[in-house]
């Protein structure tokens, strides 16, 4: 063990020598004499200070001296997986279920390694479940998770990426994540190398009077849930940064956002085209995934791109329900049991819907009217239907009889909770 004057110690371990540079307070690189083709592995210490650095070091010294010095070296670093590996990160506390976080990022063929470290460690026994080098895939990719808040940062991240070939895929959310959400990611997995998923409350898509403030939000719980379907990067940019002062410049697609939403929420699809529009430049994504339950936004979307030449792939999801049919919504937590028990209607009436065109009805009046109906049956004035239309599925236009896939679309208060559903009839 040497501790060359003027730098940080130097560390060497079987079968690679690794040099550590603490002139950073918490940021250290780390330069690898050796590489394994299948995947970057080295030690991971805390680095607050040159002289922390050192006293840690010379406190497991001793530890690397003896015959079990590789198995030590296992227990203590954070590997990042794959072939070519790009820019990625792990935590090492969650791996060995201790309050410690190691963030580890593993620059692709450059043999870098940077980190930053909250706290060191201290070295426990593996199980042989939990060792990395014994988890499936999927459990490897889970540890990788990296997160971004800096849109900088993801831009030359994501440009890093694609020059590389990489297939980037992008889920956006708003967070308060639940299955349907889920279903996405775990959808579009499989069909892209490096998956994103962004949280973000835009509050340029909330109009005034509207639950922005109140959203539900909850951030641990949903970063233990995109760990667990795999997403490589969670991108959580904050509004002063997206939306700085002076910030002027919007997108807004016409003829698709003026019905239905559009008529109730008139700045809504503005806010939605422009952040999505912003994720894109961001994140640089080959394939966006989202839920066919906004239905709207969907076409919304899908129009931005063709208009503007976005070299982006669009995918729309079908809805996630609920055992009961209730098409599933972070807004549903506003509901209380009795209201929750209204808003079956709105699957209720979707399916009677469904059942008279399967029975040779095409009379759109007909069709709407068993669905207010339904929808309206008590009339207690808990339940206000803000819309019930029958919509071209591609334009929007308005249908009065159906000849074709016809879309029915239904935006209802519960309460104060607006819900929204939909199917292709």
């Amino acid at each position: 063990m040497t501790f060359p004057k003027g730098r940080g110690p130097t560390l060497h371990v079987s079968p690679a020598s690794v040099e550590m540079d603490c002139t950073g307070p918490m940021i250290q690189a780390i330069n690898c004499s050796q590489r394994s083709k299948s995947r970057l592995n080295q030690p991971s210490f805390a680095c607050k200070s040159q002289d922390t650095i050192s006293r840690e070091v010379q406190g497991i010294a001793g530890q690397f001296q003896t015959a079990q010095s590789d198995k030590i070296l296992d227990k203590i670093h954070a590997p990042c997986y794959g072939k070519s590996p790009a820019w990625g990160s792990a935590s090492l506390g969650s791996w060995r279920k201790t309050e410690t976080e190691v963030v580890l990022e593993a620059a692709a063929g450059t043999g870098v390694l940077r980190f930053a470290v909250k706290s060191f460690p201290t070295p426990v026994a593996w199980k042989d479940s939990e060792h990395p080098h014994n988890l499936k895939k999927t459990q490897k990719r889970e540890l990788m998770m990296r997160i971004i808040e800096k849109l900088d940062e993801m831009q030359q991240q994501a440009e890093s990426w694609r020059r590389q070939g990489k297939h980037i895929a992008l889920v956006p959310t708003m967070g308060y994540l639940h299955r349907g959400h889920l279903a996405l990611m775990k959808f579009i997995r499989p069909r892209a190398d490096l998956v994103v998923a962004s949280i973000f409350v835009n509050p340029t898509q909330f109009g005034p009077g509207e639950d922005l403030d109140t959203y539900p939000r909850d951030t641990p719980r949903d970063m233990k849930l995109l760990e667990d379907v795999g997403v490589d990067v969670l991108f959580m940019p904050q509004a002063e940064d997206v939306y700085p002062d002076h910030y002027q410049t919007y997108v807004e697609v016409k003829k698709v956002t003026q019905p239905l939403c559009g008529s109730s929420r008139p700045t809504h699809f503005r806010g939605v085209t422009t952040i999505v529009s912003k994720l894109f430049h961001l994140v640089k994504p080959r394939t966006a995934i989202f839920g066919e339950k906004d239905f709207q936004q969907l076409v919304t979307i899908r129009r931005m791109v063709k208009d503007l030449n976005m070299d982006v792939e669009i995918i729309g999801h079908p809805i996630v329900r609920e055992e009961d049919g209730l098409a599933m919504s972070s807004r549903n937590v506003y509901l209380t049991p009795e209201q929750r028990l209204k808003a079956l209607r709105l699957s209720r009436s979707l399916a009677a819907a469904e059942d008279l065109v399967k029975k040779g009805e095409r009379n759109g009046n007909v069709i709407l009217q068993k669905v207010r109906e339904i929808i309206a049956e008590d009339q207690d004035g808990d339940v206000r239907i803000d819309y019930a239309e029958l919509r071209q599925p591609d334009t929007l236009d308005s249908v009065d009889r159906i000849d074709g896939p016809t879309l029915l679309a239904l935006a209802v208060f519960i309460g104060s909770t607006r819900l929204i559903d939909n199917r292709v009839l």
